[in-house]
């Protein structure tokens, strides 16, 4: 991960390229970051499958209303919010 700029680092960019230079150049990190962040999560996606049983960690693949549904009936679960 890229590192952050600092407060007092954005505030010497903006005393020496001005403040919508400096914007857009903070704006430009964060998106980097925010992207790689992304492709990050995209690549810790796991799936291992045998005969009718599939385990996966790509939570738009799993039915939330049917987990929600077992959890909430399972014998343990009574007093769980």
């Amino acid at each position: 991960m890229e590192p952050r700029i600092s407060i007092v680092e954005w505030l010497i960019v903006v005393c020496l390229v001005g403040f919508y230079a400096a914007a857009a150049a903070a704006i430009v990190l964060w998106w980097r970051q925010r992207d790689r962040r992304r492709q990050v999560e995209l690549a810790d996606v796991r799936e291992w499958q045998r005969d009718n049983f599939r385990i996966t960690t790509d939570t738009t693949a799993m039915d939330l209303d049917a987990i929600h549904a077992m959890l909430t009936r399972a014998y343990w679960s009574p007093g769980i919010d």
